[in-house]
């Protein structure tokens, strides 16, 4: 929105979140008023002063409709623009959790005998082949406190090379090895989960802890509506419900067949359903 217009659009003390969703909510309008100025211009449709008038751009301020953009929309829309991420790492929104997985960050491994844990978001991939021709994988994870390159060989790149995608965040498990090229450390994957596939290996599942607020009269319904596109097959999170009343504690454990795919989307629409109350929760993970 050109001509200084953002002031127009940014309300004072407003999250920038929000001041960003209101811009992109109105860019399809911004777009078809340029493009119908655009057009009255080349036909030469003037006004009766010699100018081409440009449509009004009609201010939404209804922020009860309107959801503030995440963390990872944000970060997303400042690589695209500015070619970096300018407010944060996509890293940040999974640190907490990515604690109780890995017992150290890529800065502070170290060689061992035995597998290691390693997170990151992937910022390059190089696919080559090996001797025998078979297709293989090269990738630098970046964990904020350092990079790190990721070897996937042939075999371990078969099992799990669709889910090497540039800018997602992975969990790897392999062999840590000095890396003489670059005088850091390498790893040698064995295994590759997505988040979603980390939250479900390591964590013992959501937790929506109503004990500290009133549990919602239609809570049943609402729950199974936000659940039901993410029920898993298989190898899914489980869900438990905290609720205490007015004589009686308890914590309510859904049956398997609610186990469901623990993916960004189904966590953050369950926080923007229930609020904070709703967590993985890794205590015995």
């Amino acid at each position: 929105i050109a001509g200084g217009a953002f002031d127009e659009f940014a309300q004072p003390g407003e999250d920038i979140n929000v001041t960003r969703a209101r811009l992109r909510a109105l860019l399809p309008q911004a777009m078809q008023s340029a493009e119908q100025q655009a057009q009255n211009a080349a036909a030469g449709i003037n006004d009766l002063f010699g100018g081409v008038e440009a449509a009004p751009i009609v201010a939404c301020h209804d922020n009860a409709q309107l959801s503030p953009l995440t963390s990872r929309e944000r970060l997303h829309g400042e690589k695209e623009a500015l070619g970096l991420y300018l407010t944060g790492h996509p890293i940040e929104e999974y640190e907490a959790e990515l604690a109780h997985i890995c017992k150290r960050k890529i800065a502070r491994m170290k060689p061992e005998k035995r597998t290691q844990w390693a997170a990151g978001m992937v910022v390059s991939t190089r696919i080559m082949k090996s001797r025998r021709g078979a297709p293989m994988c090269f990738l630098v994870l970046d964990d904020r406190s350092a990079r790190m390159e990721v070897s996937l060989f042939p075999e371990c790149f078969e099992k799990f090379g669709r889910k090497v995608v540039k800018d997602e965040v992975l969990v790897l498990e392999g062999e840590v090895q000095a890396d003489e090229f670059s005088g850091g450390m390498s790893l040698r994957a064995e295994k590759v989960y997505t988040i979603a596939e980390a939250r479900q290996r390591f964590s013992s599942g959501f937790v929506i802890d109503l004990r500290e607020t009133d549990m919602p009269t239609d809570f049943g319904p609402r729950l199974k509506g936000l659940l039901t596109p993410h029920r898993a097959q298989a190898d899914g999170c489980g869900i438990c419900v905290l609720y205490t009343g007015d004589t009686a504690a308890a914590r309510i454990a859904l049956g398997q067949d609610w186990q469901v795919q623990a993916s960004d989307d189904l966590l953050r629409s369950l926080r923007d359903e229930f609020g904070n109350c709703v967590r993985l929760d890794y205590a015995s993970g």
